[in-house]
């Protein structure tokens, strides 16, 4: 799921869309340039990635951590993260499953 070694992943969550296809978001430690941050992966049916890992969170300093998604429809997806010296303790966003298209950012 993460395509660098040199990055500690942890707290893995997914969410399986009608289509069979899915999303996986993790922690990494310096995926943002800064502390954690949140990663997310999107994949076919078989596993096969349908691109590379995207950055989910929009706030660099401090940590972003602990994630949870679900799959609201074949397309879009909802993800949740903690969020520590930002301006509210959680975050949520509505996005397409391919990274793209964010179509909400609620804190």
């Amino acid at each position: 799921m993460n395509e660098s070694e040199s990055r500690r992943s942890f707290a893995p969550d997914l969410a399986v869309n009608p289509a069979g296809e899915f999303l996986v978001v993790w922690d990494g430690l310096g995926a943002d340039g800064n502390a954690a941050g949140t990663t997310a992966r999107h994949f076919d049916e078989t596993g096969v990635p349908l691109g590379p890992a995207f950055l989910i969170n929009r706030t660099i300093a401090d940590d972003q951590e602990s994630p949870v998604v679900s799959a609201g429809s074949t397309e879009h997806v909802v993800v949740a993260w903690d969020s520590f010296g930002q301006d509210g303790d959680y975050h949520i966003t509505i996005l397409h499953v391919s990274g793209l298209g964010d179509t909400g950012y609620f804190s």
